[in-house]
This record gives C-alpha cells, structure tokens and sequence, in this order.
C-alpha cells in the first residue's frame, strides 16, 4: 500500500495523499467503473480486455472525461473497486471531488491534482458503498431534503424521433395525469452542438415552452452548450465563445 498517512476507521481505511496504491490479489477480474455524469458508463468491466473507445468522437465529451477517453487503462470518476472473493469487492473513492481511480491486475491506483482523503475497504460492495456514502456525506455535507418533482420526458417514449406536433399532443394526453415537469429530450436541435429548433419545431421553442405552462407544467429542455463539434459552423453575429487550443 502507499499513501502518506492511513488511519483505521468504521469499515476500512482512510488514505490520505495525491495519489494512492493498493496491490489486490485478483488478477484480471472485474473491475466497477463510475461516470463523471449520466452519460457516463457505470457498470462492472473486465480487466482481461482493452477499454473500448467511445465512438463516434463527437460524443466523447458528452459521455466521460475527454482527458481520458483513449486511455489504455480501465478508470473511472471519483471511485472504482475490482472483484475480489466470494463477490466482495475491494473498493477505493475518494471523499473530494476532482479524482481518478484505475485499476489492472496488479493496482488499484487513485489519483488527484490536490491533497485528499481516500476510502478504502474490502467486503460486500453495497455495505462498502453505504459506509462510502456516509463519509462523503460527512465530508462534503448534506444538502436539505427536497420534493423531487415527477417528469415526463420525451427520452423514454421517443427517444430522438419527436416533433412539435407530436409532443403537443402528447402535453394534450397529459392533462390529469400527477406530472409537474415536461421535458424536451435530444431531438428537437439542429445538430449536437448547435442548439436551434430543427425544422420538425417550426414555432420555435419558445411557443413550445409557452403551451407546457398554459397547461399547467414546468418546462424543461436538453442542452449541452459546450458540447460543440469542431466543424461546428459560427452562428452569424455570434463571437467565437469555445477557445481554440490557441486559447483564442
């Protein structure tokens, strides 16, 4: 094990240091990677093979941390764990935002630009996530309970086949139903990264927004404004507001 300073505590261990290494026994077993946001992957991976590259390149940034998405090395955001026997799992996460954890058949290695703290157990990995949830919660605060408002969304019933008169009958088909939030999924943009109605939205989204509150729900849009493909055309009158690798 390295780290510059490791103290006991309920469950496991906390490590502290920039980066961190733990030998496990395991080999190229499974590893359970964590996303940076939703569209991140999050799910069991095996160490027997490569990471797979997010394709087509466009959709990187919208899926992991571009820093990393030709990475040879299994890693995820935050925390990462490898299977270890009889299901256990040997888990490290770190209790402040802004880290890395990978891990191949010898390491499970935990990285930051700035001193932390890090978890590390071993055991049953929903008790081993549990008490990580508490020390983050600990660490960072918690904020105060509030009421999550229940959401249609067009993402589920559609995916990215919708248009302006098909959603507006749908909000019509609504009416009594317990929803507080209709949310406009991927679909109604001109193209990733260029975030005008497409022809399908011909009034606009405006008008759009304007029906979902006459009838009475919160409207609610995708959007990803610094997700903008390189051959992305300026909008007329607009300033370039990416910067280039120039910094312009």
């Amino acid at each position: 094990m390295q780290a510059e300073r490791v103290t006991e505590t309920l469950g496991g261990y906390l490590l502290e240091g920039r980066s961190v290494q733990v030998g496990h026994p395991f080999g190229r077993t499974l590893f359970f990677k964590h996303g940076w946001q939703s569209w991140s992957e999050a799910a069991w991976v095996s160490l027997k093979e490569s990471p797979k590259p997010i394709l087509p390149p466009e959709r990187r940034p919208q899926c992991d941390d571009p820093a990393y998405a030709l990475s040879p090395v299994h890693g995820g955001s935050g925390l990462g764990g490898v299977e270890g026997y009889d299901g256990r799992m040997l888990f490290l996460g770190a209790l402040r935002p802004g880290a890395r954890v990978e891990a191949d058949r010898l390491y499970l290695k935990g990285y930051a630009n700035h001193e932390l703290q890090w978890f590390l157990a071993y055991g049953e990995p929903l008790g081993v996530l549990s008490r990580y949830a508490e020390l983050l919660a600990a660490t960072l605060g918690v904020r105060a309970q509030q009421a999550t408002p229940r959401v249609w969304c067009s993402w589920y019933g559609y995916y990215t086949q919708i248009s302006e008169a098909q959603l507006l009958q749908t909000l019509a088909g609504l009416q009594g139903l317990p929803f507080e939030v209709f949310q406009v999924d991927d679909g109604w943009q001109q193209n990733i990264g260029d975030w005008e109605p497409n022809a399908k939205f011909p009034s606009g989204m405006n008008y759009l927004a304007l029906r979902v509150q006459a009838q009475g729900f919160t409207p609610g849009l995708v959007a990803g404004p610094l997700h903008c493909p390189a051959q992305l055309p300026a909008l007329p009158g607009t300033p370039r507001l990416v910067p280039t690798r120039r910094g312009r």
